[in-house]
């Protein structure tokens, strides 16, 4: 009965000690964005993981180049370590949506995924994290919490008047801004050193190159047949094999959404595993994947956006069959599976 008791005692002390914590970091926040407002604009980039930090990058060095005064700040489903950080973002200060639900007076936010939210903004802007695809239902409620969004190209506009056919008016409060897809300039431009890169991962420059770049979702390559993959590229010795994953197949166990992006896999501990065993095999864990295609010969995938990224190389890509995808996946999301596979403003390959 004692310890019963004395359990509930400390669960209830943790949980005021926790409320108390957060309350104090909401008050401090809120004073220090109040005081910065008086001679900045403040602008929230908000995120669901630490990978798609890589999508801010070309907006924050643009707005390095204004003269106007800019303080940015970074929200996350959770925590993020400061080794987390790209090297560009490493001084701003990072909260998560339980200290960010709470704050006022922030100017503009921009969302890198649909299902953001940003409760106290007037502007808020979704950039997405790449180019749309395989999804053909957008939700009301998603396309209501934001007032602009980032047109990557005609497609995206396609796709948009598809989703909402039905519905135009859900879409009737925003700002559309056609912005091309800066994230491919250094591609398209050929800025990236090659044999730098090459150098750095420790290719066989006598050998071709397989670039293995998987969606994270349930029912992809990597969640379906990943192991068994990773050893048959092993076993090709007369190929290197560069193995880049998704950002979310390796988020960490302290996003909610753990499960759901990796099955329960730790894919890092795997894969560290797998480069250790096999010497053709070259794991990359940068978040960025554009300056792979320089150095690679093929792309091997499955329904991956990094297959347009790819094909700007003319070059080839094999792309693995996942059935489970479009048969489960997709409409355990609300999606159509058969018009995502059969329809090319949602079929990427």
């Amino acid at each position: 009965m004692f310890r019963s008791l004395l359990k509930k005692f400390i669960r209830l002390t943790l949980k005021k000690i926790r409320y108390l914590t957060s309350l104090h970091n909401i008050i401090n926040f809120q004073n220090e964005i109040s005081q910065i407002k008086k001679s900045h604009k403040i602008i929230a980039l908000v995120m669901c993981n630490p990978g798609q930090q890589q999508f801010f990058e070309d907006i924050y060095r643009l707005s390095l180049k204004n003269k106007k005064k800019y303080y940015f700040f970074l929200v996350n489903d959770f925590d993020v370590k400061e080794a987390e950080k790209t090297d560009l973002f490493r001084p701003l200060k990072l909260i998560t949506p339980s200290i960010y639900q709470y704050i006022n007076g922030v100017d503009l936010a921009l969302h890198t995924e649909i299902h953001c939210r940003s409760w106290n903004v007037k502007d808020v802007c979704f950039i997405g994290h790449g180019f749309p695809g395989k999804h053909t239902e957008y939700s009301v409620k998603n396309l209501n919490s934001f007032n602009h969004y980032f047109l990557y190209g005609p497609r995206d506009r396609d796709i948009l008047n598809f989703v909402t056919k039905d519905n135009p008016d859900c879409v009737k409060q925003i700002k559309f801004h056609e912005v091309g897809y800066p994230r491919y300039d250094s591609q398209i431009n050929n800025t990236f050193k090659a044999e730098a890169l090459e150098k750095e991962l420790g290719l066989d420059q006598s050998l071709k190159t397989i670039l293995f770049a998987p969606a994270w979702d349930p029912g992809g390559a990597l969640r379906k047949y990943g192991v068994e993959l990773f050893d048959k590229f092993g076993k090709m010795r007369g190929y290197n094999v560069i193995i880049k994953l998704h950002p979310a197949s390796t988020v960490s166990k302290r996003s909610k959404d753990y499960m759901f992006y990796t099955g329960g896999v730790n894919w890092m501990q795997v894969l560290n595993g797998i480069g250790e065993k096999y010497e053709n095999i070259y794991v990359y864990w940068q978040q960025k994947i554009n300056h792979l295609f320089k150095i690679s010969d093929v792309l091997v995938t499955d329904f991956s956006g990094v297959t347009m990224g790819f094909f700007l190389e003319d070059k080839p890509v094999v792309n693995i069959d996942c059935p489970e995808f479009y048969e489960t996946t997709l409409p355990s999301l609300g999606s159509d599976g058969e018009l995502s596979r059969s329809n090319n403003l949602f079929f990427e390959i």
